[in-house]
């Protein structure tokens, strides 16, 4: 578990200004849309996609999900395996998007208290 930590942390430091500009976005969308109520519905199905997307990109990053054409041999390296690439890259992707996402919303309920 340690391993996989790590390597979305390299991985999101690699591709950090690659990601930022759908993440930032995302955000300016989000806080926009919570106004309405079709806004708050469209943020929600985004966050519920986006999630469903950072737990394919988990599960396939620690080996649960398997495609045929995977290459399944034992690497030393951890970031070796195809199925661990896809995963992690997916896993970091959607999780900084879902991040982006959510803290207009946090921001929202703070203010409310």
């Amino acid at each position: 578990m340690a391993a996989l930590v790590k390597d979305l942390g390299a991985e999101l430091l690699l591709k950090l200004p690659i990601y930022l500009l759908p993440a930032v976005v995302l955000g300016v969308l989000s806080r926009r849309g919570i106004k309405s109520r079709v806004g708050r519905w469209c943020a929600g199905l985004l966050v519920l996609g986006l999630s469903a997307g950072l737990l394919y990109g988990v599960l396939r990053a620690l080996g649960v999900i398997l495609y045929p054409n995977d290459k399944v041999g034992m690497s030393y390296y951890w970031y070796g395996s195809s199925f661990r690439d896809e995963g992690i890259r997916t896993a970091a992707f959607c999780g900084l998007l879902l991040l982006a996402a959510a803290i207009p919303r946090m921001g929202k309920l703070l203010d409310k208290k």
